[in-house]
């Protein structure tokens, strides 16, 4: 009976345990030209709070992409690691395929550099059609807080 209870205990506290977020690229998937950089990455687990996961791609952007796009545009798709779309995700072209286009349920941030003006964009969860844009200064930093009117 001990046994059974320690093993229940160290499974509760093994599954409890927080996974750390990764980031994969899907290289077939993102293309880098003379203008711009587009990039789509599959995210194993990212924060369920919307503040912490905009600052966790911005950082993640600003660490791996922000050098590459000094005179380009930048756009990034960031997509939530699922069993449709999974880490090693690739399009399939054939006549019943599966594009990215398909999976925008799992889409869950989007960063922008156009114009020389960088944003940052999250999904609302259970409304695919709510985005929560934050303000960004051209270091990538979020800035909490700040009024949309400028006062």
């Amino acid at each position: 009976m001990k046994k059974s209870i320690i093993i229940i205990c160290a499974l509760f506290v093994l599954l409890s345990c927080k996974r750390e977020n990764e980031y994969f690229r899907l290289n077939d998937l993102s293309e880098d030209t003379e203008s711009w950089l587009y990039e789509l990455y599959v995210m194993t687990a990212p924060s369920s709070n919307l503040d912490t996961l905009a600052k966790d791609i911005a950082s993640f952007v600003r660490k791996n992409s922000f050098d590459k796009v000094a005179n380009k545009q930048y756009y990034g798709m960031f997509y939530r690691e699922t069993w449709n779309t999974p880490r090693d995700y690739e399009e399939d072209h054939s006549f019943i395929g599966d594009i990215i286009a398909d999976h925008l349920n799992d889409l869950i941030g989007v960063v922008k550099k156009e114009r020389g003006e960088w944003s940052v964009e999250v999904k609302i969860r259970n409304n695919p059609d709510e985005w929560k844009r934050y303000f960004v200064t051209d270091s990538l930093t979020i800035i909490f807080n700040r009024d949309p009117f400028g006062n």
